[in-house]
């Protein structure tokens, strides 16, 4: 089976999130295809100027923003979307987002996009 695998933004960008890479291994292992996505470092690399410094540790509040992130999506629709069609082109049978409390709500949000 083909399972997707995607971290949204706020995560550290200096400690990948390993869980992530442990449990696309195992999959692997177990003869499944993985599309794994940092959408974390994608973004990041690609937002607009004035949100990079969004991912420093002290500014992880901001994420927990339900306005913030609406915001944030919607100043980055384009670079978003793009993401979403790369999950949507994988074909995937089962997407997986990796989970943490700053990054619940982006998180939510992709699910909603992808669903």
């Amino acid at each position: 089976m083909k399972v997707a695998l995607v971290i949204a933004p706020s995560w550290s960008v200096v400690k990948p999130p390993i869980s992530l890479a442990l449990l696309a291994a195992s999959l692997r292992k177990k003869g499944h295809d993985v599309f794994l996505l940092d959408l974390n470092n994608q973004i990041r690399l690609r937002c607009r100027d004035e949100y990079k410094d969004k991912w420093d540790p002290e500014n992880d509040h901001y994420w927990k923003d339900a306005s913030f992130v609406k915001r944030f999506i919607d100043e980055h629709q384009q670079l978003v979307d793009s993401y979403i069609e790369q999950i949507m082109d994988s074909r995937a049978g089962i997407v997986g987002l990796c989970v943490y409390y700053p990054n619940q709500l982006m998180s939510l949000e992709i699910a909603r996009l992808i669903k």
